[in-house]
């Protein structure tokens, strides 16, 4: 879902926003609850991103919290 997400987008991604869109398509609503949307960016910041970032399938900044490229 990040995947599809990101290729959505433009860069730079602000996490939150990803976060958001992820959160909201996996329970099929345009208004995610604010506890799912953290849970989703907490979950992308300390795991997912990083290791797509290792493997090159984009460059996440962790400090701005903005995916700077994807694909």
């Amino acid at each position: 879902m990040a995947l599809a997400a990101l290729d959505e987008r433009s860069p730079p991604m602000d996490l939150g926003n990803v976060a958001a869109e992820i959160a909201g398509r996996e329970v099929d609503t345009d208004h995610p609850d604010e506890e799912n949307v953290t849970h989703v960016e907490i979950s992308l910041h300390h795991n997912h991103f990083p290791k797509m970032d290792e493997l090159g399938v984009l460059e996440y900044d962790r400090d701005s919290q903005q995916v700077i490229q994807a694909g």
